[in-house]
């Protein structure tokens, strides 16, 4: 990262602090994408963790970054996190020498532990925050850093109650409340024919398509309930399977589609008219903007199930519990399904109901005013 010449200092200078997870940094690549439409000369630097995965993404979308050393708290007893107090205050340190060197504006994160020191540092030197909650469960760092926020924004009214309490910059006199809701920003493109996707991926085009995922490292659980139900739903469907490199099984088949991940998702959407996957906001609101039918299996015991359990009570799609996978009939209720599209079709209108479907754009006005 370049520090701001003479010529350049003027400008205004947003930072995006993410990483850890493809779930964090892919929103904030969307706002990033936004604001250069609004700010084209303004100046954008990421803040990243200080993982192979985060060098990838920035080398990936060409992002001007810099990293920082996380430690992810872990809920259960680990030696690691006897380290988490050391690496956040080298974290913080280092926040604060690039801080002091950039003088940030504005400063955004959408729920990430690298976003954690960002924020405390940026207090130092008046910048403005801004913190995006994506899933339905306030994320442990949201909780840490939303009283320090000057805006909140939110995928989902029903998460607005979290954060109705007081935000404030270290000055009493200012106390305000302010939560916005904006959806959750996607990158997805919802222009792409499924007769274009069906030659993208090289289906049959004679059969549905079901598109199963597991989120960016997969699922095992979800790779083995697949693979049981396999030779079945061959027989009927085209699978589409993102198997995250966590399945051994290779079969082959004309009609089974299988990578350890696929860079082009929106062929795997637009083909699909089934998706079954795990509750991550990020793969929700990709869901929600396409409206497709879904099957939802939430990671036991995570925030995930929050989210399932939003999804079950709107209606807009089935969701299973991990636990009962081997008691359901796959084939039966994709059947079902398949030749009863009317019932299909309220599951659709009901997810393509639930946010906002220009998030990044509502979220790039957000920090528009900040600036």
């Amino acid at each position: 990262m370049n520090q701001p010449s003479n010529k350049t200092k003027n400008k205004k200078r947003i930072f995006l602090a993410a990483g850890g997870t493809g779930g964090t940094t892919v929103p904030l690549v969307s706002v990033w994408e936004e604001l250069k439409k609004i700010f084209p000369h303004a100046e954008y630097y990421f803040l990243l963790s200080d993982t192979a995965f985060d060098r990838d993404m920035a080398k990936s979308y060409k992002m001007d970054a810099e990293y920082l050393p996380v430690a992810k708290l872990r809920r259960y007893f680990d030696i690691r996190n006897i380290l988490l107090p050391i690496v956040l205050l080298i974290s913080l340190i280092k926040s604060i020498r690039i801080f002091f060197s950039f003088r940030p504006h504005v400063v955004v994160g959408a729920g990430s532990f690298v976003q954690v020191p960002a924020v405390f540092a940026s207090k130092l030197f008046g910048s403005k925050i801004l913190l995006h909650q994506q899933d339905v469960k306030p994320s442990l760092s949201n909780r840490i850093c939303n009283r320090l926020a000057d805006v909140m924004t939110v995928t989902l009214p029903i998460s607005q109650n979290d954060f109705s309490t007081t935000f404030f910059a270290f000055d009493l006199d200012k106390l305000k409340s302010k939560v916005v809701v904006t959806g959750n920003p996607v990158r997805i493109n919802s222009k792409l024919s499924k007769e274009e996707a069906y030659k993208n991926l090289k289906a049959d085009p004679a059969y549905p398509t079901i598109f199963v995922m597991g989120g960016g490292t997969g699922s095992l659980a979800l790779n083995e309930f697949i693979e049981s139900n396999l030779p079945e739903l061959l027989k009927s469907f085209n699978v589409v399977h993102s198997t995250g490199g966590r399945s051994a099984y290779n079969r082959k088949h004309a009609r089974y589609i299988a990578r350890d991940y696929f860079t082009d998702t929106s062929s795997c959407y637009a083909a699909s008219d089934f998706v079954i996957c795990r509750s991550g906001m990020s793969t929700i609101s990709e869901l929600s903007y396409l409206g497709k039918m879904a099957i939802i299996v939430p990671i036991p015991r995570s925030q995930q199930e929050e989210n399932a359990w939003y999804l079950d009570g709107s209606k807009s799609a089935i969701v299973l519990e991990q636990e009962e996978l081997g008691r359901v009939d796959l084939v039966k209720m994709l059947k079902y399904l398949l030749h009863k599209p009317q019932v299909a079709e309220k599951y659709k209108q009901s997810i393509k109901k639930l946010m906002p479907k220009n998030s990044a754009h509502l979220i790039a006005v957000e920090i528009s005013k900040l600036l």
